[in-house]
């Protein structure tokens, strides 16, 4: 499993221990909030429309250079390198988003949203399936991240928007 797929497995896992013990409110708003914050961060990774490899996710963003310690986020003196879109990110943002779009079911407008960047993305992936994650072999800072095979990364997208759409396509 993926990085991507073992933290959408340890959410749930988690999710679903909150709600077996009877969750703590605070708690749960707490980790719903968290969950959010890091859905509209995959939303802003989201190649917008009219842009070479629209609908894709940029593959990641990271610094030059590990940042010096201690160090805030927000504080953090290194330069951002943003690298291009690839398939295996579209297909975690439509992973991500599709699981969003049950999780927050409640809140309507939202799930449509996550649901809409999770279908986008799915498409893109399909219209460039081989466009793999660049590798710089460690230059900027963030090392390689070379993801060649996606059949994994294919089969959770799709399972994700099946459940949250029932639709076989």
């Amino acid at each position: 499993k993926n990085m991507s797929e073992r933290a959408a497995e340890n959410l749930r896992e988690e999710i679903e221990l909150l709600r077996r013990r009877g969750a703590d409110p605070v708690a749960e708003a707490a980790l719903a909030a968290e969950c959010r914050w890091q859905l509209d961060w995959l939303l802003r990774m989201q190649v917008p429309p009219g842009l070479m490899h629209a609908g894709l996710a940029f593959h990641r963003v990271h610094g030059t250079e590990w940042a010096p310690l201690p160090c805030r986020p927000h504080e953090d003196p290194t330069t951002r390198v943003l690298h291009r879109p690839s398939t295996a990110a579209g297909l975690h943002l439509a992973a991500a988003a599709a699981h969003g779009a049950r999780v927050f079911a409640g809140d309507a407008a939202y799930a449509r949203r996550l649901l809409a960047a999770a279908t986008t993305a799915y498409r893109a992936a399909q219209a460039e399936p081989e466009l793999r994650a660049p590798d710089d072999h460690g230059a900027f800072g963030g090392g390689p991240y070379a993801h060649d095979d996606l059949d994994g990364d294919w089969a959770w997208a799709a399972a994700e928007l099946w459940l949250a759409t029932r639709d076989p396509a």
